[in-house]
């Protein structure tokens, strides 16, 4: 694994709620799904919620799908095809936390 994830993910768990947002490029992206120490996957499609039928005050959205580790990868593959937006690369947010047992709880 790259040093550069490994910190990241090492930063991620040491604050004080052992979880955190992280951005990583195609490869991190890659190798983290990959990763056996990951073993629970989810798909945050944030449901928008407004606060009224009309109008337009927007409230942050929520929700998650359970996802196996084919399908993370299929993202990650999906990910990595459309990762450059007008020369520059982009990076995947992804939620990290500790699970049971030295083993990780990602969301992508």
């Amino acid at each position: 694994m790259d040093n550069n994830l490994r910190a990241k993910i090492r930063q991620a768990l040491t604050t004080e709620k052992k979880s955190d947002i992280i951005r990583l490029n195609t490869i991190e992206l890659t190798t983290l799904v990959n990763m056996q120490r990951v073993t629970v996957f989810k798909y945050s499609n944030g449901m928008q919620r407004f606060a009224k039928i009309e109008g337009n005050e927007y409230y942050d959205g929520i929700g998650s799908l359970d996802i196996s580790r084919t399908q993370a990868k299929q993202l990650a593959y999906d990910f990595e095809r459309f990762s450059k937006k007008d020369g520059q690369d982009l990076y995947a947010q992804v939620y990290i936390s500790d699970w049971r047992k030295n083993k990780l709880y990602i969301s992508l």
